[in-house]
């Protein structure tokens, strides 16, 4: 039998319930206040983005100001093809720049100059060959060559984009007709034709620059073709004039009896090739030296002579 508990006088009794419900109370009370929730600032989460984009220009614009292509990273031109042992070439198929023989050797004016010219540095040449003008300029601007040996012709616009060599050949501009077309000796003599021309190429500017003072001289410049392919086009009587190099124009009368040369146009110009734009000229140099000891000791001439 359980005995009654007689309460102490000036005690006080709190019940259990009472004083469990207190004391979770007041550990309640002496909790650490949550951290505040951590928001996003938009203007963070821009420069997470802009930043890393904003370091590779400007990367990029010093690695150009020291005169070193991105794409060797820190090496010059020449260190770059004496490391990998081989000098990166640019080129446009065709008679006179690159093509395979019947016995499957790399032939071609430009093929051997630029063989040549690798050889003096004591390592191989690798072509890479392209199908139009823009496609050969792009790569050397983005130094993925070490240079281009195209059938290039110097001109002012295309000297803000790369640096020139020297010259190693000078070619006319001639006006190349079919059969039937007659015998023009000026542009006069055609009246309004259509006079057609590769694409983005210096013939595509001359004639640009003969229509402003000419309106009746009407350039039609072809994309994705070459002089050959204009050639061919006027020996099929697709097409009834063309712009072309005197180089070119020789090879064509031996190939198509139908095609004849009618008269020159402008100045004579300059074949060079083409290096990275850039204070880096180490290649350049070197192309320098090899094209005035060739002129020199008659090697040059003896391989253009040879196309």
């Amino acid at each position: 039998m359980r005995r009654e508990e007689k309460p102490i006088a000036g005690v006080r009794y709190i019940s259990r319930g009472a004083a469990s419900s207190r004391s979770s109370h007041n550990a309640k009370r002496h909790q650490p206040a949550p951290p505040p929730a951590c928001k996003a600032s938009p203007i963070g989460l821009i420069g997470l983005f802009v930043l890393p984009i904003f370091w590779l220009i400007l990367q990029f614009n010093v690695d150009l100001d020291r005169g070193v292509s991105p794409a060797l990273g820190n090496l010059t031109q020449v260190e770059d093809a004496l490391s990998k042992g081989v000098l990166r070439v640019a080129t446009r198929v065709g008679p006179l720049t690159y093509y395979t023989s019947e016995n499957g050797d790399i032939a071609g004016l430009e093929a051997d100059l630029a063989r040549t010219f690798a050889s003096t540095l004591g390592v191989g040449v690798e072509f890479v060959p392209v199908s139009t003008l823009p496609e050969v300029y792009d790569l050397v601007r983005r130094g993925e060559v070490h240079m281009a040996a195209a059938g290039l012709i110097v001109t002012p616009e295309r000297m803000e984009e790369v640096n020139f060599g020297p010259s190693y050949m000078q070619v006319r501009q001639q006006l190349v007709v079919r059969d039937g077309m007659g015998d023009p000796e000026r542009l006069e003599d055609i009246g309004n034709a259509f006079i057609s021309v590769v694409a983005d190429s210096s013939h595509a500017e001359t004639l640009q620059a003969l229509n402003a003072s000419n309106p009746e001289i009407v350039p039609q410049p072809m994309d994705k073709v070459t002089g050959t392919d204009l050639v061919a086009m006027l020996a099929n009587k697709q097409l009834d004039y063309a712009l072309i190099d005197s180089s070119m124009s020789r090879w064509a009368e031996k190939v198509f009896p139908e095609v004849k040369v009618a008269f020159e146009v402008g100045e004579p110009k300059d074949y060079a090739w083409a290096f990275p734009p850039g204070e880096d000229d180490s290649l350049h140099a070197l192309a320098v030296r090899f094209v005035e000891e060739r002129k020199q000791s008659g090697e040059l001439e003896r391989i253009i002579n040879r196309y």
